[in-house]
């Protein structure tokens, strides 16, 4: 098994458990915003992120959605996650690797 397909695998793994435990939602993604839902796992995090390297660095509220590639293989900008009603817009690209892209959403 490649580490992509074992990364996959444990990913998925991980988010059916959390989700059968109620730790973790079930989030419907369209592509484009106006494709046909398919449900996806996804973590939110909803936090403060800091700007600035001098002695004042200025602070602000950005949300960044991990999405599980096992499920949602090509995310792209403008797609959305809806969550318990709230209809998050991918706006860019944080980091991806072989099983998780993260977007800070909109």
């Amino acid at each position: 098994m490649s580490q992509r397909a074992f990364l996959q695998d444990l990913d998925s793994r991980i988010m059916t458990r959390m989700q059968a435990a109620g730790m973790a939602d079930v989030p419907s993604y369209r592509a484009g915003g106006t494709g046909a839902p398919q449900k996806c796992g996804a973590y939110v995090d909803d936090a403060a992120a800091f700007f600035g390297d001098d002695a004042q660095p200025v602070a602000g509220a950005r949300v960044v959605i991990s999405l599980m590639l096992f499920e949602v293989p090509t995310p792209a900008r403008n797609d959305t996650v809806t969550i318990d009603g709230t209809v998050y817009t991918l706006d860019a690209l944080v980091t991806q690797d072989q099983s998780i892209s993260r977007w800070v959403v909109s």
